[in-house]
């Protein structure tokens, strides 16, 4: 293989499917939808409530550790910092009912972060005042690998690199700490401490990565339509209460566009099934090109899509309506034009309680499309775009 041939390669020999685009995604969270987020939150709150459950559970069994190979007086500072850890642990092991919002998962992620090193520093700064040996030196060295013990937990978690590398930083700065306050610091013995950090933050980063892909996958495959690329109804329900209940709170904007393709069962009857796919898959492709970066695109159920056009009062949602009567959805089997016939409403102007609603007046402004001659959009009685 030539050089020129391997370097064109090279990407596909370290990453395999990987595109550019996943391995964004595996950087940062920037570009990451709300739903994903929405469920990645879900899944570090719970694992933190797990952790935290187990670890309240350790500790307090630690206690008898401590009374056997320590004297009085370190066993009893030791017994009432080890309780306010406890205490710590089983706040975030509590099943309080919280948002699914990545503000929340990692506060308390960085809160179970935090509370075992605290407590590592504090035993450093306990145990270098005292002259130990037999098992309290033994037990001595256990507390000094805390911060490892910390960097490998959080291996369990779907972390992305930047954020994996910002958890990174506490967790150094408390070994180096600690080395200090333990009166145990030379530049013979940091190299080798920070290089097995390093090891140990290497794994805990890939497997990060690795965790963060496979949901991204799970996600995709449970969430979007095989077909078309656009989400399931269902997850797509999901989206929108989500997106509702935040406009709701925020009093912002939310508009969503009903749409139904004009004779799409005339395609299927006249050129096939596939050529029907065809024209499925290329309508969802060009509504995606057509919307902003956080807007959705669901398959509602045979030819029928929902934009969901978050933050877009009826302004917004009627300019989005007009890049798409530009040129349509792309082409029919016989070379006209892919029309649709479209509803919009929006949950400040039209007044709706709930999603559901803001669905079925939709729906019912697409049948006033479809009704009045297809390939228009109904925003209101008095307001149509053709």
């Amino acid at each position: 293989m030539s050089t020129n041939s391997l370097v064109r390669h090279l990407p596909a020999v370290l990453f395999g499917d990987l595109s550019l685009h996943h391995l964004k995604e595996l950087l940062s969270s920037h570009i990451h939808d709300l739903h994903l987020s929405r469920h990645r939150a879900g899944t570090i709150i719970n694992r933190v409530r797990l952790i935290s459950g187990c670890f309240a559970f350790l500790n307090l069994l630690w206690v008898l550790v401590d009374y056997w190979v320590f004297p009085a007086e370190v066993w009893n500072n030791l017994l009432l910092m080890r309780l306010a850890v406890v205490a710590v642990f089983i706040a975030l092991a509590w099943p309080w009912q919280l948002p699914k919002r990545l503000s929340v998962a990692f506060l308390l992620l960085l809160t179970m972060l935090l509370n075992p090193l605290l407590f590592y520093l504090f035993s450093q700064s306990l145990f270098g005042d005292q002259q130990l040996n037999g098992w309290a030196a033994i037990s001595v060295m256990l507390y000094a690998s805390l911060p490892f013990i910390v960097m490998a937990g959080l291996s369990v978690f779907p972390l992305t690199v930047v954020e994996s590398l910002l958890l990174v930083l506490p967790v150094v700065l408390s070994l180096l700490l600690g080395l200090q306050l333990a009166d145990n610091f030379s530049w013979e013995g940091l190299l080798p401490t920070l290089w097995l950090m390093l090891l140990v933050a290497g794994v805990y980063i890939i497997s990060g990565m690795i965790q963060i892909h496979y949901m991204i996958v799970i996600v995709n495959k449970v969430s979007l339509d095989a077909l078309t690329g656009a989400f399931t109804r269902r997850s797509g329900e999901e989206i929108l209460d989500l997106y509702f209940h935040i406009s709701n709170r925020h009093e912002k904007p939310f508009a969503v566009a009903f749409i139904d393709l004009d004779h799409f069962k005339q395609i299927n009857d006249m050129y096939g099934h596939d050529e029907g796919d065809k024209a499925l898959r290329q309508a969802c492709e060009n509504l995606q090109r057509l919307l902003r970066s956080g807007d959705i695109v669901i398959r509602w159920g045979g030819e029928e899509f929902i934009l969901l056009l978050n933050g877009s009062d009826i302004a917004g949602a009627q300019k989005v309506i007009e890049r798409i009567t530009q040129n349509w959805l792309g082409k029919r089997p016989d070379g006209t034009a892919l029309t649709a016939s479209m509803g919009v409403a929006e949950r400040v102007n039209d007044k709706a309680e709930d999603w559901p609603d803001l669905i079925e007046l939709a729906d019912q402004r697409m049948y006033q499309a479809k009704q009045s001659g297809r390939a228009r959009c109904v925003f209101a009685e008095n307001l149509v775009v053709s």
